[in-house]
């Protein structure tokens, strides 16, 4: 009787375990048709991870805290979480605007939680807000994003039978998480969450990029970017610049760098004689140095655009970038853009096709039209990586040690 306890016992159990860890509805049901691009995440993989890794490194037990505080807030926040997070980029929006939507289990416990973390409720219209992350309360849903317009058009389209349609998990992601972009065929590629990195890419083996990373890394530029023209559209696309194809704009190369100058701010002051004094003052301001190396499929198209644009002026300067850069024509197909302070020196026998930034501090002080929530991510960024080699494709993103953004 002992041993037949002991094999009921082992055997819920192992449901347990199976219904906890293994079990998954695979039917993505929270992603509308409007959506351009998706981040998957397999929530009950992660946990099938996280459990080996506490099993395996039990000297992690009691680290980690604010994490273990954070899954323990979400796990009685009156959300249901669902077996893949399906969080969307729906067309036309901005590229850092993003939204979910998820299953409410208990409204209070949801109300209680929100008031806990600070978010008010200023619309009314059950639509919650903390800095820049809302919440639209609907029904048995509620939906989450760090725009209004975003959260507004998710829940828009969320109820129109229309916009639904379901996706199966299977056909979109190979990994603990995924990020894909739908259209007539959708591609994938896998993320990896690394200690203080991640990495989104479709190469079997993401090593053969370290060498031009390693190399890269050690010149001193904010930004090194060095693109043909495929890699060029597609950056574009990602971008939404639609124009794109009207500069007839081909491969490009560019180096830029930040640095802080003295501005010198000039007054005049009046004595007790009436004798006019100038004083000066000074402040500080975050100039860029670039050189940028552009050659055009069609050169008389790319001035023709230009100058639709108002990008150059009379003088043969391009306002599009501020802080009098000038621009060049030379060998009929190649355009130089460079600023004139302190010219940038560029490779131009570099190889691959690459984009590498390194953060500076001072880029907060030159970006002013960043939101809250984005100023914190960018704070925590040490570096961003993108690298194409033939059909692979690899973007790294470093963070500062221990600098993880958190959001809650």
């Amino acid at each position: 009787m002992k041993k037949l306890i002991a094999l009921l016992l082992v055997l819920l159990f192992g449901i347990s375990i199976y219904f906890v860890f293994f079990h998954q509805d695979k039917s993505l049901k929270y992603i509308p048709k409007e959506a351009d691009m998706v981040i998957l995440v397999d929530v009950k993989k992660l946990k099938r991870e996280s459990v080996i890794s506490l099993i395996t490194h039990p000297s992690e037990w009691f680290k980690n805290s604010e994490m273990k505080s954070m899954v323990s807030s979400l796990n009685n926040s009156g959300i249901k979480i669902p077996d893949f997070l399906q969080i969307s980029h729906l067309k036309n929006q901005r590229y850092t605007e993003w939204s979910a939507v998820l299953e409410i289990s208990d409204r209070e416990k949801l109300l209680e939680f929100l008031k806990t973390k600070k978010f008010t409720s200023p619309l009314g219209h059950q639509i919650y807000e903390k800095d820049d992350f809302f919440v639209i309360i609907d029904d048995a849903y509620c939906f989450v994003g760090n725009s209004i317009s975003t959260v507004t058009n998710h829940r828009y389209y969320f109820s129109n039978k229309n916009s639904q349609k379901i996706f199966d998990a299977d056909s979109l992601i190979n990994g603990t998480a995924s990020i894909s972009f739908m259209g007539e065929k959708n591609y994938s590629y896998a993320i990896e969450l690394l200690e203080d990195e991640i990495e989104i890419s479709n190469a079997k083996d993401t090593k053969n990029f370290k060498p031009l990373f390693t190399q890269l890394n050690k010149k001193n530029f904010l930004l090194n970017l060095n693109l043909d023209r495929k890699n060029t559209k597609n950056i574009a696309d990602f971008l939404m610049f639609k124009e794109f194809s009207s500069t007839q704009i081909g491969d490009i190369k560019m180096v830029a760098n930040l640095e802080s100058v003295n501005d010198t701010i000039v007054t005049y002051e009046y004595d007790d004689n009436f004798n006019e004094v100038e004083k000066k003052s000074f402040q500080k301001l975050t100039h860029p140095n670039y050189f940028i190396l552009a050659k055009s499929l069609n050169p008389t198209k790319t001035l023709e655009f230009f100058n639709r644009e108002k990008w150059i002026n009379s003088e043969n300067q391009m306002v599009a970038i501020p802080y009098q850069p000038k621009l060049i024509r030379e060998n009929e197909n190649t355009f130089t853009v460079k600023s004139l302070r302190k010219p940038l020196v560029i490779d131009v026998n570099q190889k691959g096709n690459f984009i590498l930034f390194k953060n500076d501090d001072l880029l907060t002080t030159l970006i002013t039209n960043l939101s809250t929530s984005e100023k914190e991510v960018l704070s925590k960024v040490e570096s961003v990586f993108y690298g194409n080699q033939g059909t692979d494709y690899l973007v790294k993103i470093k963070f500062r040690k221990g600098e993880l953004p958190s959001f809650f």
